[in-house]
């Protein structure tokens, strides 16, 4: 008796904190349409990268979006998911070669799965969710293997029924799997991660050194693909063809010179293996693998 009194009272209060905020509805709109914005945009990302036996996409980054924000806003954030999560499939399927119908399904079998990911987790690893012990990482992949196993059965359904996939049912529900098992295990922690800094911001100064970090790290990696792609393109970082990488040496070259004709070349300086202006790759021939004539 007491008990039920206790829950009347705090359903009372939760009614008042719902009257004076007038502005409850206004959020769940602009969450919705947030949500479905991100979602439409990774699942058109998604359909252009098909299995051209069935027609189920490779990657699934949307399937990441849905169950991360779901379990990082909790169960007060399901149906803005769910509604933004439906018309963003419907929309990015009908721009595609889906139906209504087929959409219809696919719609319903991605919105159950966030849900039964979402849910799995709440219910036993609690809210607000943070990807902080092994067993909660555990738990992360043991709610995605079960959601995205369940929504592939819709999902074969769908294709099957409404996209006249050739391919077995088996093999559908496989990519189906992997495909959005993929795209939750890639994408959701950052959701997750997101959501968890928002709730415990570091230091500004913690954050600056962290942001100085990946400043250096993305220099470093920047410099290196701008060396790679200079030592494809430029000739002075390339050695001769008939020579080993980096153990080019004059006898090598000499080789070449006494067993070639090159087409009108009077002499072939020394300097060729280091790239000199006397050297035209494209004089000197030899067999896969040694520096002699073919």
């Amino acid at each position: 008796m007491v008990q039920g009194f206790v829950r009347l009272g705090t359903a009372a209060k939760q009614t008042v904190v719902l009257g004076r905020h007038p502005l409850a509805s206004g959020v769940n709109v602009i969450s919705t349409v947030g949500v479905a914005l991100a979602y439409f945009f990774a699942a058109r990302l998604s359909l252009a990268l098909l299995e051209p036996v069935d027609g189920v996409a490779i990657f699934w980054p949307a399937a990441g979006v849905a169950s991360g924000i779901l379990i990082a806003l909790g169960s007060a954030a399901r149906w803005p998911v769910v509604v933004g999560l439906v018309a963003a499939t419907i929309a990015a399927n009908l721009l595609g070669d889906r139906n209504i119908w087929g959409s219809l399904f696919f719609a319903a079998a991605n919105a159950g799965e966030a849900v039964i990911v979402a849910g799995l987790i709440h219910r036993f690893c609690g809210s607000p969710f943070e990807l902080n012990e092994l067993r909660r990482v555990l738990a992360l992949f043991a709610a995605t293997v079960a959601g995205t196993s369940l929504s592939g059965i819709l999902g074969t359904v769908g294709f099957v029924l409404f996209h006249g996939s050739t391919a077995s049912p088996l093999v559908i529900w496989l990519h189906w799997f992997s495909s959005d098992a993929l795209g939750t295990i890639v994408v959701a922690p950052l959701a997750i991660g997101l959501a968890s800094l928002t709730r415990n911001l570091p230091p500004r100064r913690e954050i600056a050194e962290g942001v100085l970090a990946l400043a250096v790290v993305s220099l470093v990696c920047a410099l290196l693909v701008f060396l790679s792609a200079l030592d494809r393109i430029s000739p002075s970082f390339s050695v001769h063809r008939g020579c080993h990488v980096h153990h080019c040496d004059h006898d090598c070259l000499d080789d070449n010179l006494r067993n070639r004709d090159f087409r009108g070349f009077a002499a072939v300086d020394r300097r060729a293996c280091a790239g000199g202006p006397s050297y035209h790759p494209g004089d000197l021939t030899r067999r896969p693998g040694s520096c002699g004539p073919v």
